[in-house]
């Protein structure tokens, strides 16, 4: 409604961040409401049309656009990232997740701790949960029979103290849509990561060379259990992604589209 008192002439961007009827659908697949309105794909993209441009965050989310409106409406601009180095232990201690209360992370912390969790019985490692959602996670999901340690650390205001305190970061996202923006800046921290076949999207050239995928409560254990084993490939993957990181989730290439569209105007 707020398009129709923009004068004639005026640029309108849209920044969309994800495409809401792929979020929606994900939601169903795994029998959750939407979060907001249940607006239908082709509502939504014309509502997109409505704009001179649509930015996008997530590479998908931009050649899913790119089959329904003409490129020269989108923009392609990712999260761009901070580049901060930290040390790769030889020994794998801590495992972490960072997460506010947003749904998907609820059920993918869930899933993890009720699943996955429990395989990882006398490892010697510990879990720290970052973040609000520590607050409404089931207590009896963190007082279980495992005898690896739990550790709820709250909200942080500075991240790259939290990537000083961890080893491996997991991401079992198995919902949602867009860039999972916490697995670019785990990889811009140079800390190994391992998430889902849905949290990689938009991200899926780095696949095994800059982080692992694992979709299943067996593959994920498997390949975790590897990393805390092999000091070896958390530091191949730890250079690997903080130089994919530097190459293409820089500023200057990031934003490199917008800041053209708004020198021309």
């Amino acid at each position: 409604y707020f398009l129709q008192a923009i004068p004639k002439g005026i640029l309108t961007i849209l920044d969309a961040n994800d495409i809401v009827s792929e979020r929606n659908e994900s939601f169903f697949n795994y029998n959750y409401p939407p979060l907001e309105s249940n607006i239908s794909k082709d509502d939504e993209f014309k509502l997109f049309n409505l704009y001179n441009r649509i930015i996008f965050v997530c590479k998908e989310d931009y050649e899913i656009a790119a089959k329904r409106l003409p490129k020269e409406k989108l923009i392609y601009a990712p999260h761009a990232v901070e580049i901060m180095r930290h040390r790769v232990r030889k020994r794998a201690k801590t495992i972490g997740f960072i997460a506010s209360c947003y749904l998907p992370n609820v059920d993918a912390i869930i899933w993890f701790l009720k699943f996955l969790w429990p395989k990882l019985e006398k490892q010697n490692i510990k879990l720290n949960i970052y973040g609000d959602i520590g607050k409404i996670i089931p207590s009896y999901l963190l007082d279980g029979p495992n005898l690896n340690e739990i550790n709820l650390k709250g909200p942080k205001r500075k991240l790259d103290r939290v990537y000083d305190q961890v080893d491996i970061i997991v991401n079992p996202v198995r919902i949602g849509s867009g860039l999972k923006i916490k697995n670019v800046e785990a990889m811009a921290n140079g800390i190994s990561l391992i998430t889902t076949s849905h949290g990689a999207r938009g991200l899926e050239e780095g696949i095994d060379n800059s982080f692992y995928v694992a979709d299943t409560i067996s593959a994920f254990v498997e390949k975790l259990q590897f990393l805390i084993d092999n000091f070896e490939e958390r530091k191949r993957l730890s250079c690997n992604s903080l130089n994919w990181m530097t190459s293409c989730f820089n500023e200057d290439k990031c934003f490199r589209d917008i800041k053209s569209l708004l020198k021309a105007k």
